[in-house]
């Protein structure tokens, strides 16, 4: 394996921690909003849910990509990319399953960390912790490559960058103003540590509004 994937099993396993308990994030939603700085940066951002003219707006986008999506020749959906790799030997329906019993084991594990007192047992159990939170890493990256070019993942992908788009907002003067005027503009942009740290926050604000 590459160190390029490394890292990113390595951040994928992080962030899979990171919202086991998810109560960090979710104290930085107040009032529908996460509130965040960049590292080296003064300015203050902000995403939040969006209002109801950008809901119909985001319909509206999610309707024209879609139907510019499906009516590609090119395009697969899911079920399509699952039996060509099928063909070939590679389950992801299986993958899917093996996800499953590793977040129960670890579930499991959670457990019992919580009701262990000795410190080389609690040790053991965080090390077998990390250990299968390493590997639903690799298998969801490994899911995630193989459907990447996907239908459902591609029009996912492009309608959570275009939350983004709409909900990201800078502090100037006192009061938040959008950071970008248009998609287009979004989409030119050269700042990637700022619309990845958005594009996680606004992700992750629409998963718990919508539970």
């Amino acid at each position: 394996m590459d160190k390029k994937k490394n890292k990113e099993i390595e951040k994928l396993s992080k962030e899979i921690g990171e919202l086991e308990g998810m109560s960090e994030i979710e104290n930085m939603i107040a009032n529908n909003v996460i509130n965040f700085k960049i590292d080296g940066r003064k300015s203050e951002y902000q995403v939040r849910m969006p209002d109801y003219n950008e809901q119909r707006e985001l319909e509206k986008f999610r309707r024209t990509k879609y139907l510019e999506y499906i009516q590609d020749d090119t395009m697969k959906t899911q079920k399509q990319w699952i039996e060509i790799y099928k063909a070939k030997d590679i389950d992801i329906d299986e993958m899917e399953k093996k996800i499953v019993l590793l977040n129960r084991s670890m579930q499991d594990k959670l457990l019992k960390l919580a009701e262990t007192k000795d410190e080389i047992r609690v040790n053991k159990q965080k090390e077998e912790i990390i250990k299968i939170r390493k590997e639903i890493a690799e298998i969801q990256i490994e899911k995630t490559d193989l459907l990447s070019y996907s239908l459902e993942d591609l029009l996912l992908v492009e309608v959570s960058s275009y939350i983004t788009y709409l909900v990201l907002e800078e502090k100037k003067d006192d009061k938040y103003v959008k950071v970008f005027d248009t998609y287009d503009k979004c989409c030119e942009s050269k700042d990637s540590a700022l619309f990845n740290k958005a594009f996680y926050y606004s992700s992750f604000l629409q998963t718990q509004m919508f539970k």
